[in-house]
């Protein structure tokens, strides 16, 4: 039991594209650029891409809720 939940765990914590990102929010790449830039959500840079965290995402969600 306890494996299955850590599988499923690690599922959730796997981070996300640019693309991936954008296509989940419904925003087009240059707004999630712009987002980023204007510190509203909160993104993760390595040397060749830039990723989000589950946990960012939701975050950012639940704080632009209509």
């Amino acid at each position: 039991m306890q494996r299955n939940l850590n599988r499923m765990v690690s599922i959730f914590d796997k981070p996300l594209t640019i693309s991936e990102t954008a296509k989940r929010l419904n925003i087009s790449k240059p707004t999630l650029y712009k987002y980023i830039n204007e510190g509203k959500i909160k993104a993760t840079r390595t040397e060749k891409k830039i990723l989000f965290l589950q946990k960012d995402i939701e975050a950012y969600l639940n704080e632009n809720q209509a």
